[in-house]
């Protein structure tokens, strides 16, 4: 379940895709934004047009994480809007959808996205695991994850499972935030940037930018002129380890 080396691309630089979601009533679109080539998983901006439905109900074979950029949709008795987030571990079933305005989602899928039209759950399904939604807003702050990451951050967790070895955020920086390390995980980590710039060796982040280190990747130094606020999903044991960069410093304001 691991991404290719991707750093860092930006969705106003990747064409649209037709993407035929099986149910649908009206044709969908995407932005692939990196593919695993070992399971088949993708990751993606998915945009619902305004008055989409699928009436159908059924399952999917692989874990989905969702989080909601744009636009309103209601997913059976549930309604998600922006900043919501969503975890559909395999199997689970899906109830119908619908929107009335267009949506855009960001949707990572551990294998290839495979529907099964059903009345019930998959086999493979694990309800403990299912995070239905949470309002990403109203999630209070907290310290960072990782006792050696540098200061002047905070997380918002949205998901953790332990046993799976995943989870999700959302990661804060201050103005001035700065991380004069390289450095590398035991897990791999997806990112995408939601409000602010990062600063990284490949240069700026702005709103909309996307990356996927897999495991063991080295990367960095980093920082955060003007603060900034992330997705992040982690897949993996954790593990972090940095070393200090001689002489990197935050550019002069």
């Amino acid at each position: 379940m691991t991404r290719p080396h991707i750093d860092f691309i930006h969705i106003d630089d990747i064409d649209w895709v037709e993407l035929a979601l099986p149910g649908g009533t009206k044709p969908t679109r995407m932005k692939p934004l990196s593919r695993d080539p070992d399971t088949g998983g993708v990751t993606a901006i998915v945009e619902f047009p305004p008055g989409f439905e699928r009436r159908e109900t059924g399952y999917n074979e692989s874990d989905e994480d969702l989080f909601f950029l744009e636009g309103e949709m209601t997913w059976g008795d549930l309604t998600y809007r922006p900043w919501h987030y969503a975890f559909h571990p395999a199997g689970k079933l899906r109830e119908r959808i619908h929107t009335t305005d267009g949506t855009l989602v960001f949707a990572s899928f551990t294998k290839a996205p495979h529907w099964n039209p059903s009345d019930k759950p998959g086999p493979m399904f694990r309800p403990e695991r299912d995070v239905p939604c949470v309002d990403s807003l109203a999630v209070t702050w907290e310290s960072p994850r990782f006792d050696d990451f540098p200061g002047g951050a905070a997380r918002k967790p949205l998901r953790n499972d332990p046993e799976a070895r995943q989870g999700a955020s959302i990661n804060g920086l201050l103005p001035q935030w700065i991380s004069p390390f390289t450095e590398w995980h035991t897990f791999s980590e997806e990112v995408y940037i939601l409000e602010g710039t990062i600063d990284t060796t490949f240069g700026k982040m702005t709103e909309g930018a996307y990356l996927a280190h897999p495991p063991e990747d080295v990367h960095g130094p980093m920082h955060s002129v003007d603060g900034c606020m992330f997705f992040v999903i982690v897949r993996g044991p954790i593990g972090n380890t940095y070393d200090p960069v001689d002489g990197y410093e935050l550019p002069p304001l």
